[in-house]
């Protein structure tokens, strides 16, 4: 079977290019799949994600959509995404099944004979999705509703690549860790503001905030205002994010919302405690309330910082919490549990 997924950009740094990368690298893996990987736009030299020698990676254009003319994004989002769903045709007139892991793919240029498939990676909204036969989310908490505007709905949750060693963190480490792409989704201007009101009651600790966006400097700017230089750092992407889970003891999540919330399976899975916001989808499926971290009601900052507190504080609490968080997604979220979900839904109509 050859499978097209079709996204904007893989050179991107975002959660939906990883999954994008790990899900081609295991289709490719297996005996009955092809997998050509077609981006849309080329940010960067290479992907940011490795990829399986093979999966067949096309670009349809050497440059990236997020240019600084405003009204150039405009002609990349809108007129030139046309063309390109035209040329991309030619790249999947082959395969048998196209999935659409982002918006790149337009509704309207359907092809016969062919199943399309979109992923779905954000929280529930109402679209009009008709044009795909199938549509998978990564999570069950909102699946009525998904249901109520389409007939074929799957859940199938990011999977944990697999690792060729299950090191995890000693939860030593003074490290308090975030990741992910500076956006008002993620929340990290809130995330500064309340650590500001617990660092120095820590000094020895640290919150790293990982990652790369448009808030990038106004970031900066409120750690300067705050005074927050010695406890607060803000690091560029990783290309081996391991080692940043590896050297740190907590995980902080503090988006607004996610569709799956990867950094916390991550992270979990290299045995740290997670503390994050119940938001709608994402971090209720990963972690287990007061057992592999804390579901803090969505926004309140302050029990969030109780939380952190807590797991500061005890040495113990936080390792008996990192382990059973490893246990628990490595169960739950590996690549061979959940891979076989999809051989179930690619291989039947």
């Amino acid at each position: 079977m050859k499978i097209a997924i079709i996204l904007r950009d893989i050179t991107e740094r975002g959660g939906g290019e990883r999954v994008a990368a790990n899900l081609a690298n295991a289709l490719a893996s297996l005996p009955d799949f092809e997998v050509r990987l077609i981006s849309f736009f080329q940010s960067f030299k290479t992907p940011s994600f490795e990829l399986s020698h093979q999966v067949d990676l096309k670009f349809l254009s050497s440059f990236s959509e997020r240019a600084k003319n405003p009204l150039l994004r405009l002609f990349y989002k809108h007129i030139w995404r046309i063309f390109l769903n035209f040329k991309a045709r030619k790249f999947y007139c082959d395969c048998d099944v196209i999935l659409a892991n982002d918006r790149a793919l337009m509704q309207g240029f359907k092809m016969d004979k062919k199943r399309y498939i979109r992923l779905w990676h954000l929280k529930f909204k109402k679209k009009n999705l008709k044009f795909f036969d199938d549509v998978v989310v990564l999570s069950n908490r909102e699946i009525a509703k998904w249901k109520s505007i389409h007939r074929r709905v799957h859940v199938i949750e990011n999977f944990l690549p697999k690792q060729e060693k299950n090191i995890l963190s000693d939860c030593d480490q003074k490290v308090v860790l975030a990741v992910g792409r500076f956006s008002e989704q993620k929340d990290f201007l809130g995330l500064i503001e309340m650590y500001a009101k617990i660092a120095k009651k820590f000094p020895e600790w640290r919150l790293k905030i990982i990652g790369e966006g448009a808030q990038k400097i106004e970031m900066e700017q409120r750690i300067k205002a705050l005074n927050m230089g010695d406890y607060i750092e803000i690091k560029p992407f990783m290309q081996d994010i391991s080692k940043a889970y590896l050297n740190a003891s907590i995980y902080a999540l503090s988006s607004v919302f996610e569709g799956f919330g990867m950094v916390l399976a991550e992270a979990s899975s290299y045995g740290l405690a997670c503390v994050s916001f119940d938001i709608d989808t994402g971090p209720s499926d990963i972690i287990v309330h007061n057992e592999s971290g804390f579901l803090i009601k969505d926004r309140n900052f302050d029990e969030f910082a109780k939380c952190l507190e807590i797991l500061m504080v005890d040495d113990g609490l936080r390792k008996r919490m990192g382990s059973v968080a490893a246990k628990y997604v490595s169960a739950k979220f590996s690549q061979d549990h959940v891979i076989k979900k999809w051989q179930e839904l690619l291989l039947t109509s």
